[in-house]
């Protein structure tokens, strides 16, 4: 309720940031197995994350690193949440699909060293991608 209310009073990109977050949050939950609410929601946090890809890359403006990063976070987000979705058990044939999005993310995080989501990026798709040998 506390999104869609959000999205109704403010600009698209603090909805697309308030998204990330909530799929960030939805993230670590699956990695703690801590998804006992969580059960009925995966498609709608799907859902939110495909969102914040839609509103980021209607913003995206090539060269500018900070519109880049945003789009590139939210791509790691929805390649991270269908990869646990997958370990989980709550879906199937989505660690391939996750594993994609996530070197897609990757790629542009080597290729922009001085980007400050670079922590996160090497914590979730770096430490992911090294654990299933794409990187």
């Amino acid at each position: 309720e506390a999104y869609d209310c959000r999205k109704k009073i403010f600009r698209e990109m603090e909805v697309a940031e308030t998204a990330v977050n909530i799929g960030g949050l939805m993230f670590q939950m699956l990695v703690r197995r801590d998804i006992f609410k969580i059960e009925g929601d995966l498609q709608n946090i799907l859902n939110i994350a495909d969102e914040a890809i839609d509103i980021y890359k209607r913003h995206l403006i090539p060269g500018a690193e900070g519109r880049e990063m945003n789009y590139y976070k939210a791509i790691q987000l929805k390649g991270s949440l269908l990869y646990m979705m997958e370990l989980s058990g709550y879906t199937s044939g989505t660690v391939t699909e996750g594993l994609k999005l996530m070197m897609n993310a990757w790629k542009w995080n080597v290729d922009h060293p001085q980007n400050n989501y670079r922590d996160t990026f090497v914590a979730i798709s770096g430490r992911i991608l090294k654990k299933e040998r794409w990187i």
